[in-house]
């Protein structure tokens, strides 16, 4: 569908800079109060440990000075303040969600109206989209609660149940919940201090978890719960007995398995349960040594597997039953070159693979029955793409997220066959319009010669590229990329002759592992 034409975007506004100056008081002080402690044989002085104690009538009187220092401090820049508030408002998309998807006789929408604080699921018979019903509206999990995260759903094979996780509390122990959408109503069932990730048995009326242990919150034991009957009588699957290593549940994209991810700081490997039978127990997909990631996926075909076994930056390998010998896998896909391989998901007859170069994203489609590969083709160069994990859709077409620093979030179904993207829903900013603004990446030199890429954006209108105030954000660590995501919450900087730059230093993984 057409995205509707975006409304003419406002005049350019007076520079941040213009605002007028502020010489501010002195902010209260927090008084030192030195505490040592002695902790594996080093003793530590620690001036602000009295702090720690949330009650402490000292520290509530320091919050409280803090709030009106800021307060008075801020007050010159209230006409300022609101004016932001009136632009973000106006700028907010009215639906924030992912792309409509089918799941047998039904389609669904899982978005965020404008006037909720999270989501919900409705679904419609694809005949009739006249006739959309709520399946689960987290607001209404939330009622009541002071914080409420749903990071997790899944769907029943038949469309009768749909589950998810539920965290209320902050400390990441989840609870499951099972919702019959047929009936209307949540079933006892509550699986409770589990991980939040989980997957169906293919008959719909089981769920395999992991269960945390109390000590450390380590998702090591892979049960089964059949629906309606206490959990006291969970079925264990799989106990992991090393304490380094914790275990998620993923399905694979043809939904015949689900995957025990097992996985330490630098080690990983799978194992797989047949979803039609997982009583039957895990067989290993994959060995596990050392220092080796293993990541397999199946899409209804061969088994592909991603390692860093061979090279550092990743290799791919297909092979038509899980659990051969390394010497018995098929490369595939990039051998060298500067590929970073950084994901992959297998269908039917193709792979895509999310791969890095340069410090770009791209994705390539390979085709490992005649080793055809092409490359998806985007609106702008620097931008960020993956693999929507959409049920059902593990054939020739693909459901692909994309976005960049000058395109809002936008959904494409791709034929995985001849490579064209066929748009499905893009998210709607009020008023902005993308050819007001331009993105480009470059490379700096840090102080030890070494180049860093960065991609920036900035408006038009304002003059040369680098000419101008700019706004650095940058993040490394834990092999975390920065991708160049849109958001509309920047555009007033832009508007006011900002330059946005996202550095990709290292400690991210841009430029490979």
């Amino acid at each position: 569908m057409p995205a509707p034409r975006p409304e003419a975007a406002p005049a350019p506004r007076a520079c941040l800079m213009t605002s007028p100056s502020v010489k501010a008081p002195p902010s209260p002080g927090l008084p030192a109060r030195p505490s040592r402690q002695r902790v594996h044989g080093q003793t530590r002085v620690d001036p602000y440990a009295w702090a720690t104690d949330p009650r402490h009538p000292d520290l509530r009187r320091f919050i409280r000075e803090s709030n009106r220092h800021a307060a008075g401090v801020l007050k010159p820049l209230t006409p300022l303040i609101r004016r932001l508030d009136a632009e973000l408002a106006a700028l907010t998309p009215p639906v924030e969600g992912a792309a409509p998807f089918r799941h047998g006789k039904y389609v669904y929408h899982f978005h965020r109206p404008a006037d909720c604080d999270h989501p919900r699921l409705v679904r419609w018979p694809a005949a009739r989209p006249d006739r959309p019903r709520t399946v689960l509206d987290v607001n209404d999990v939330a009622r009541g609660h002071r914080f409420c995260v749903v990071p997790f759903y899944a769907l029943s094979p038949d469309g009768r149940f749909v589950a998810y996780a539920v965290d209320l509390s902050g400390n990441r122990r989840y609870t499951l919940c099972v919702h019959d959408i047929q009936a209307g109503c949540l079933l006892p069932d509550r699986i409770r201090n589990a991980d939040c990730h989980f997957g169906w048995r293919r008959d719909g009326r089981a769920v395999v978890y992991a269960s945390l242990d109390r000590v450390n919150q380590r998702p090591a034991r892979v049960c089964l719960h059949e629906l309606g009957t206490p959990r006291q009588k969970d079925r264990t699957l799989y106990r992991e007995g090393d304490e380094a290593f914790r275990c998620l549940i993923q399905p694979t994209n043809s939904g015949q398995f689900l995957r025990i991810v097992c996985f330490s700081g630098d080690t990983e490997d799978v194992k797989l349960l047949r979803t039609a039978d997982p009583e039957a127990g895990p067989f290993a997909a994959t060995p596990r040594a050392a220092g080796v990631v293993y990541d397999l996926d199946h899409g209804g075909g061969l088994f592909t597997l991603r390692t860093n076994r061979e090279r550092g930056d990743f290799s791919v390998f297909v092979a038509k039953v899980p659990g051969l010998p390394p010497e018995r896998w098929r490369p595939i896909g990039p051998r060298g070159g500067g590929v970073f391989v950084e994901r992959m998901t297998a269908f039917r007859r193709h792979v895509v693979l999310a791969e890095r170069r340069r410090g770009r994203l791209r994705l390539r489609v390979l085709s490992p029955a005649d080793g055809r590969c092409r490359i998806l083709r985007f609106p702008d160069p620097v931008c960020e793409a993956w693999v929507e994990p959409v049920p059902g859709m593990s054939g020739r077409t693909a459901r692909i997220g994309y976005t960049s620093l000058l395109t809002p979030l936008t959904y494409y179904d791709g034929d995985l066959d001849s490579g064209h993207l066929r748009r499905v829903q893009q998210e709607q900013v009020p008023g902005y319009r993308p050819r007001d603004y331009t993105m480009w990446q470059g490379w700096a030199s840090a102080r030890d010669g070494a180049r860093i890429p960065f991609t920036a954006v900035r408006r038009r209108r304002h003059g040369p590229r680098c000419a101008g105030p700019a706004l650095v954000f940058a993040y490394g660590a834990y092999g975390t990329n920065m991708p160049p995501w849109f958001d509309e919450a920047r555009l007033p900087l832009l508007d006011r002759g900002f330059i946005y730059v996202l550095a990709h230093i290292r400690g991210g993984a841009e430029l490979g592992q």
